[in-house]
């Protein structure tokens, strides 16, 4: 059966890593997965490249409103996702999958500058 008809694309996407974030490598780019904490998500895969988001996939959540996100942030300069995303709650949380997003991005910027 085809992931994308059984709805498990993220499924399918997703590699279990256990710490903050792990790089892999996919081709000529490194692609970055997050831990969340606190969110629905539980990972999150992303590529910062010379301070452009690319290839944003959420690993569990609410899926259709997170594919849009992925599709929303796709090209954009990292600081602006920073600017538009940061601090997003979800319900009663603390932090939304977009406010981990922004977490994810900024733990990148800081480990590609030191």
């Amino acid at each position: 059966m085809d992931c994308k008809i059984a709805g498990l694309d993220s499924l399918r996407n997703s590699v279990y890593l256990r710490g903050i974030y792990q790089n892999k490598y996919k081709g000529a780019f490194t692609m970055t997965t997050y831990n969340t904490a606190g969110v629905c998500a539980k990972e999150i895969d992303f590529e910062l490249k010379d301070g452009i988001v690319t290839n944003v996939r959420f690993n569990g959540g609410c899926p259709g409103n997170l594919q849009a996100i992925s599709v929303l942030v796709e090209g954009m300069p990292a600081e602006e996702v920073i600017k538009k995303l940061k601090g997003i709650t979800c319900g009663q949380k603390s932090t939304s999958c977009t406010d981990q997003l922004v977490n994810a991005i900024l733990e990148q910027m800081k480990e590609k500058q030191g």
